[in-house]
């Protein structure tokens, strides 16, 4: 792996290329979507379906199908609202649409098995979900 010398405050330190890549994407994170319209709207209502999805899976893993079904239609609500927001004139934000449409299925599908008393399907699907989100406002962050 090769390293490269980065200061900070003073100190010079070697990093990994990776550890380099991620500091200026998290650096830069908040300005890629700035000029997008309807961008901080939609990554306002991701951000509330993570932590709604996260609340499902909770939930799923200790058996409390019905919480699980709860969680996941708010989060199905807070996700519809991030794709009505979604600015569109852009690869990345339309590749975040797809995802974030990929989540809402899965999220459908969690529900159904969580009523059903399936509860080991219905963290299958919650997880599914999570990680569609998760790149759903990774695409949107990066959108330029």
């Amino acid at each position: 792996m090769k390293l490269y010398s980065v200061h900070a405050n003073g100190f010079p330190l070697q990093v990994g290329g990776l550890v380099l890549l991620m500091a200026v994407l998290v650096i830069s994170g908040g300005v890629a979507y700035a000029g997008l319209e309807g961008a901080g709207e939609s990554l306002k209502h991701m951000d509330a379906a993570v932590v709604t999805i996260e609340d499902a899976a909770k939930h799923a893993s200790q058996g409390h199908g019905d919480q699980v079904s709860s969680h996941s239609s708010q989060a199905i609500t807070h996700a519809e609202q991030a794709i009505k927001a979604m600015p569109t004139g852009n690869a990345h934000a339309r590749e975040s649409l797809t995802l974030l449409k990929e989540a809402v299925e899965n999220l459908n599908k969690a529900t159904q098995f969580a009523n059903e008393g399936n509860t080991r399907k219905a963290t299958n699907h919650v997880n599914l979900a999570l990680d569609f989100v998760d790149a759903a406002i990774l695409h949107l962050r990066h959108s330029h």
